[in-house]
């Protein structure tokens, strides 16, 4: 496959305006060119007629690796799928077998009530799976600081062999809604197809639909 050497930059607002100086975001954008690859950056994306998810997902398979820059803001919701675009886009890299460099901003570090959410609770939830997902996190509390620790996770993963791309289902996501006329159906058709014993039959069903619409989200609820 051919390398296009571009790294998905994952942030929610607030890294993009804070420090002043130069944003935690700038940091990483810094680093990125440093390290002689090309950022990709969400904010900077036209305006398009697909939905903003489906694109968000088709940028982050497009990208080699993945840089996330977390705060304290959980960040912008996905209509539709209670989510935020951070969050789609993390689970998106896992799909897609990216290597994933997380970069957390320290407590310490966070100044102002203007970095939080006022109801920290899914912030924090985002936090703690993202500790615990058995990958590498380090923890930033400067602009200098990150931009080094982004360098040289950069430097390290450019030189990697990729990994392979797992063949499996995604986790399923933390809230599924809607669906429900789509559910009532196939629980209607297991409920119909009740047997006994080894005569049971197996009810069978195929999921279509565009690219995008959640038929994998769906499959695996």
């Amino acid at each position: 496959m051919t390398k296009t050497g571009q790294v998905f930059i994952s942030h929610s607002s607030d890294m993009a305006s804070f420090p002043a100086g130069r944003s935690y975001v700038q940091a990483v954008l810094d680093a990125v060119s440093r390290a002689g690859l090309a950022a990709v950056d969400m904010r900077y994306f036209e305006a398009r007629d697909e939905r903003p998810a489906d694109y968000c997902r088709q940028r982050v398979r497009q990208c080699e690796i993945y840089v996330a820059v977390i705060g304290f803001r959980y960040g912008t919701i996905v209509p539709e799928e209670d989510i935020s675009y951070t969050e789609l886009e993390y689970q998106e890299t896992g799909v897609a077998g990216l290597p994933r460099l997380l970069f957390l901003l320290e407590e310490a570090a966070s100044p102002t009530a203007d970095l939080a959410d006022a109801d920290r609770g899914r912030a924090e939830g985002f936090r703690r799976r993202l500790l615990v997902a058995g990958l590498m996190v380090r923890f930033f509390t400067s602009d200098d600081d990150l931009e080094l620790e982004v360098f040289h996770a950069l430097t390290k993963a450019a030189a990697a062999e990729p990994a392979a791309v797992p063949r499996q289902l995604p986790a399923a996501v933390p809230y599924f809604v809607g669906r429900s006329t789509e559910l009532a159906l196939l629980d209607s058709l297991v409920q119909n197809s009740a047997g006994s014993g080894m005569a049971r039959p197996a009810a069978i069903s195929a999921i279509g639909g565009a690219a995008g619409v959640g038929k994998t989200a769906f499959a695996v609820h």
